[in-house]
């Protein structure tokens, strides 16, 4: 259900992932959500699995299945650069068709390139909260931080050093929390 025509910037953003949660989005887009018209949509004939090394979500061909998501209007172009930054290299900014509110609605979406891959095992937003949040929030505040500073390309050099401070962060404050 991808539309070969559409501009994928100009397009509604569906998110399926990490970007659903508000803290991750605010962090991201520099915005908070309530800014943004947002709407539940589903990926048809997909699923939302967890990549195999990491605590990412991956969108994956499953038929019969349907991905759920939010349908993300009023970015601008500044702030999709953003969430390309975020995505890095291990996600592409792709047009696709959505369904939302029983309609085929145009729609572009960040997939996983071929740096990632994804296990048999459904990754659920509420999963990652209660494991994997507080991490995440801190590597996406760190990362950010880079935003203008360093390429795209470049995010995966310095994902290993942000990863490690983020744990470093975490132990610090639940030694002293």
């Amino acid at each position: 259900m991808v539309s070969p025509t559409a501009s994928p910037s100009l397009l509604p953003l569906f998110v399926f992932g990490t970007l659903k949660d508000p803290d991750i989005f605010h962090l991201v887009v520099g915005q908070k959500a309530q800014a943004f018209t947002i709407s539940e949509a589903i990926y048809p004939d997909h699923a939302v699995l967890r990549e195999k090394t990491e605590a990412y979500p991956v969108l994956a061909e499953r038929i019969g299945l349907n991905a759920p998501g939010l349908l993300i209007r009023g970015l601008d172009a500044a702030q999709i650069d953003r969430i390309q930054f975020f995505e890095s290299i291990e996600y592409e900014l792709c047009p696709m068709t959505v369904m939302e509110q029983g309609q085929e609605t145009d729609a572009s979406c960040f997939i996983a390139t071929e740096l990632l891959s994804c296990e048999e095992r459904p990754w659920h937003i509420e999963d990652w909260i209660k494991a994997d949040k507080p991490q995440a929030l801190l590597e996406a505040e760190l990362l950010m931080a880079l935003y203008g500073r360093i390429a795209r390309e470049d995010v995966e050099d310095h994902w290993p050093a942000i990863v490690a401070e983020a744990r470093r962060l975490l132990d610090c404050s639940s030694k002293t929390g």
